[in-house]
């Protein structure tokens, strides 16, 4: 009692924000894929196999060979199908990365295959991952005899430019690259292309951003007849401007010395030339 007046302590209940966990994938693989129902399906059922945070995002380029259908009979949350009219590789990976979900992206294509009991370790690798100088890290593929597919990292940081010309690191490797750098540098170099090197992304992020090379493998490495590969040649004067990007990136990482390699830019800008003439004259060809 205060003059007479009862005093009453007041107490007031703070609201404390209810906490989500957050319960989005670590990884997304995000597929292309035109007529290859068995092995697409193949390739989504065995990565939907794990119990590990990840999810399938594919997209069906135009097949007719009942691919949709196929991949619409999977009953899983983790999987988006989405498909529409034949746009070429870079079409399709673009809508289906703009539908991951996950921290991180893998580009998986559509006759590779996945080493399911390496997901856990690939995962935690991820988990670990929390340097923002780093866009996230790279693994290897593996040949169907188990065998490596090219050659091995030669240090455990760098970036995917020093990789390639001052190690001199062989063959295809997997790329998982955080979506927020990433999905930008989709967006600005695929949209309305049909075709652009995949290594065209990884040497525009390594202008800015380290990754880690893990010695692990994720994935079989397989080239089918009448893929992308057995067609380079004719698929990359096809494709003069993204070429013209791809090769103009590698001079401008050697003049930002994300590598060393003299030989690697001097080559590139004479490249750049050459798709020069053949970007030209798609405009002027197109122009008619």
């Amino acid at each position: 009692m205060i003059h007479g007046i009862r005093s009453h302590e007041i107490r007031v209940q703070e609201q404390l924000p209810t906490m989500v966990p957050d319960t989005s994938p670590i990884l997304s693989f995000c597929i292309a894929t035109f007529n290859r129902r068995e092995m697409a399906s193949a390739l989504v059922r065995d990565i939907l196999a794990s119990d590990q945070p990840v999810e399938v995002c594919i997209h069906v380029d135009g097949s007719t060979d009942g691919t949709l259908e196929e991949l619409l009979s999977i009953e899983d949350s983790r999987l988006t199908v989405t498909s529409g009219t034949n746009s070429g590789s870079a079409g399709s990976r673009r809508v289906a990365i703009s539908k991951a979900k996950g921290k991180f992206i893998a580009i998986y294509d559509d006759d590779d295959q996945i080493i399911g009991q390496n997901i856990p370790s690939i995962i935690d690798q991820l988990i670990a991952c929390t340097d923002k100088s780093l866009c996230g890290i790279v693994v290897h593929y593996v040949e169907a005899d188990g065998r490596l597919h090219g050659s091995p990292f030669v240090r455990r940081r760098t970036n995917f430019l020093q990789m390639r010309f001052d190690d001199h690191v062989k063959g295809d490797k997997r790329e998982i690259v955080r979506s927020e750098i990433l999905k930008p540098v989709v967006e600005k170099y695929y949209k309305g292309a049909r075709r652009v090197p995949t290594s065209l992304l990884w040497y525009k992020v390594a202008l800015d951003y380290d990754v880690m090379c893990v010695d692990q493998a994720i994935g079989v490495k397989c080239y089918l007849p009448g893929g992308l590969t057995s067609a380079i040649d004719s698929v990359k004067k096809g494709s003069p401007w993204p070429m013209l990007r791809h090769k103009m990136t590698i001079v401008a990482g050697f003049l930002f010395r994300r590598h060393r390699s003299l030989r690697a830019a001097g080559r590139s800008l004479l490249s750049s030339v050459f798709y020069c003439a053949f970007a030209f004259r798609q405009v002027l060809t197109n122009g008619k």
